[in-house]
This record gives structure tokens, sequence and C-alpha cells, in this order.
């Protein structure tokens, strides 16, 4: 049986690809973890639930009408197979709704297309 690869190989080979076409874009860390600061124990979350693996700035252009903007950029990563939770598909939604551009990629193949990058 083909072992799967973890998300993590998977969306850094996304941030290469979207790196080498010039497109800005960063991991993000969402979760909680306990940290000691001064001598107290203290619960810190990071990021906010379901927001995206990957955001950054797509550059747009809509066939030369207008210059070049930059658009909000979110991809959530999953494996084949692996499940989007309802509060990711509200994130993406959100994106998409401000005028952004937000999916799930399982794939690189699947950030060149909904890119269209060559």
């Amino acid at each position: 049986m083909r072992r799967q690869r973890p998300e993590r190989e998977l969306r850094n080979a996304i941030l290469a690809l979207l790196r080498a076409h010039g497109i800005a874009a960063w991991p993000t860390g969402v979760g909680a973890f306990q940290a000691s600061y001064q001598g107290r124990q203290r619960f810190v979350r990071v990021g906010s639930k379901g927001m995206s693996d990957i955001v950054g700035i797509h550059p747009w252009n809509d066939h030369g009408h207008r210059p070049f903007v930059g658009r909000f950029l979110a991809i959530e990563v999953k494996n084949p197979g692996g499940a989007v939770s309802p509060e990711q598909t509200a994130f993406l939604q959100t994106v998409v709704r401000a005028g952004g551009v937000g999916f799930v990629a399982r794939s690189c193949q699947d950030v060149v297309d909904k890119l269209g990058l060559a």
C-alpha cells in the first residue's frame, strides 16, 4: 500500500510552487498551546479556527481592463480524501465573497489549475 504524503509536505510543495511563480504566500499556524511567561502558565491561541493553511497575495488582472491588483489568497491544503471542516469551508467562503481567491488544494496541480499557472 502506498504511503500518503503528510499534508505538511504538500503545503511546503505548494508554497514552493507559488514562490516560483512570484506569488507571495505564507503558511499559517492555527492551534493552541500552553506556555510559561514570567513564571506563570498561560494558554495561547494562534490564528483563528478554520483559517486556511496558506495565505498570500495573488496578482490579478482582468485581461487588460485594469492594471494588476493584489487579491487575498487562501488555500486549504488537504490530502486526497481529507475532510474539510465546516469552519474551513466558512473561511474560504468569506474570502471568496470578499473578492479574494480561496479554495481547497489536494495537489500542486489543483493550485496550477485554480490560479491558471503555466
